[in-house]
Formats: C-alpha cells, sequence, structure tokens
C-alpha cells in the first residue's frame, strides 16, 4: 500500500468510532494500520484477503485500495457477508474517490459516504437495504447520514 500516515490511521479510528463499530474490526492486508487501530482500542484481526475472516457478524472490514484492484468485487462481496445488521465496510483508497464511490455503489453497499484522511480517501456504507434497521424494518437505521460524520480536520 505504500506509506501509510498515522493522520490516516487516525482518521479510519475516528470513522470507526462515529460509526459505531462496537466488536471485532478486520483490516484486510494492511498490518500498520491493524496495529494502529488496535492501539486505539479495536478489537481488530488481520487477514491477507477479505474471504479468509472467519466469523460472521463483524462490526467493520477495512479494504485497502479497492479503487484500483481487479477483483474488487470479489473484496466487497467476501467483506459484506461477514458484516453484521451494524456493520460497514470501510474503503481506504489513494485518491480516486470517484472510483471509490463508484465501486462501493455497485459492489452493493448502502448508505454510502466518504470523507477525507489526508492523502487517502475513505469510503465507506452497509449492506443492509437503504433505510431499513436491523431487523429489516422501514426506517432510519443506526448508521449515520454521511453529513454527520465528523470530519477531523
Amino acid at each position: 500500500m505504500g506509506l501509510f500516515s498515522t493522520h490516516a490511521g487516525t482518521d479510519v479510528a475516528s470513522l470507526l468510532r462515529a460509526i459505531g463499530a462496537d466488536g471485532r474490526v478486520y483490516v484486510i492486508n494492511h498490518s500498520r494500520l491493524a496495529r494502529h487501530l488496535a492501539q486505539a482500542g479495536f478489537d481488530v484481526a488481520e487477514r491477507r484477503q477479505a474471504a479468509a475472516v472467519d466469523e460472521d457478524d463483524v462490526a467493520a472490514v477495512v479494504l485497502i485500495d479497492v479503487a484500483r484492484a481487479a477483483d474488487w468485487a470479489e473484496q466487497l462481496g467476501d467483506a459484506r457477508r461477514r458484516l453484521g445488521p451494524d456493520g460497514m465496510v470501510v474503503l481506504v483508497d489513494r485518491g480516486h474517490r470517484l472510483e471509490a464511490t463508484r465501486r462501493a455503489v455497485c459492489g452493493g453497499l448502502s448508505e454510502v459516504g466518504q470523507r477525507p484522511a489526508g492523502r487517502w480517501m475513505l469510503t465507506y456504507g452497509c449492506s443492509r437495504a437503504l433505510g431499513a434497521d436491523a431487523g429489516g424494518a422501514e426506517g432510519s437505521g443506526p448508521s449515520p447520514a454521511p453529513s454527520s460524520v465528523p470530519s477531523s480536520g
């Protein structure tokens, strides 16, 4: 993934707190970010591939450079299948904000939001039906609208 600043890691941690990530967070193929999130107090596990996540109902799956990956659809599909009812997928990409958004939506994420993290862009979304809560009823789900996620500035 190249250089990854502590600032960007702090922004990922801030985003996970803002979306209410409560439970296991899987970081795919980035040990430095996994260590940073663990030091920030998250229950973190690192895997080389999203397909290797071996439990269900996880709070979040963090994928790196999906906007440039040839296997992006498989990565997103594998990540989405492991999420809990309030779980989120977070994409961390260097630039490529429009492509990250397109892939998040085409990959089945809803309630997609985006925020900068230094030179990186964080794109996030959930896998439930838009406007449905964990029980499937219509209404506002627990994840924030993109405008309600604070920026670390």
